[in-house]
């Protein structure tokens, strides 16, 4: 009984040497030792969403994508992606990295959910910050009054119109539903 148990102990003792030696070394090699070239793998996607599930879609295969820099940051990220891909992207255009095929845009290191594959879009340069335009964007829906200003109907004449109705579907009109037989005799089938 007691040689069963020093086999086990040291059968686990085997596996754990083994599973701590792999750690150690990913770990070492994937914290970009000097002379060796460390490399993202990146995912270009269009720059607007297609289709019923709002995804982005891809443009060509992975690239490796050479990194450098020694410090993991979104901002280092975006420089070799924009360095990378400055040929055919042409200026004027901004690196935004997202979380996956349906967006949202990484601020963050930590919101970027697999440092394995980025995924990376590029969208016109605004003048200005992105957040600040979405602010603005927030503020004038906010102040924004529950009725537009005017709406010109079929007829010319017009209408103050809800905001809702303005911008969205057709407003439900209350019609009673008409009332319908459940039988019918041939002749008055025939009249119809």
């Amino acid at each position: 009984m007691a040689d069963k148990q020093n086999t086990g102990r040291k059968f686990q003792e085997k596996m754990k040497d083994k599973r701590c030696a792999k750690k150690a070394t990913k770990t070492t090699k994937g914290k970009g030792q000097e002379g060796e070239k460390e490399e993202l793998i990146v995912q270009r996607l269009s720059a607007e969403v297609h289709g019923k599930a709002q995804k982005y879609s891809r443009v060509g295969p992975r690239e490796f994508v050479e990194f450098s820099d020694m410090e993991m940051t979104v901002e280092n990220i975006k420089r070799a992606c924009t360095a990378y891909y400055r040929k055919s992207v042409g200026p004027g255009m901004v690196c935004d990295i997202l979380a996956g095929d349906q967006g949202p845009s990484c601020k963050t290191i930590k919101q970027i959910p697999n440092l394995k594959l980025i995924h990376v879009r590029f969208i016109p340069e605004i003048d200005g910050d992105l957040e600040a335009i979405e602010e603005i964007k927030a503020e004038a829906s906010q102040s924004c009054p529950e009725t537009s200003n005017q709406s010109v109907n079929d007829f010319g004449q017009s209408v103050k119109v809800p905001r809702s109705f303005a911008f969205g579907s057709p407003p439900r009109m209350n019609k009673k539903p008409k009332l319908v037989p459940k039988s019918l005799s041939v002749s008055t089938i025939l009249q119809l």
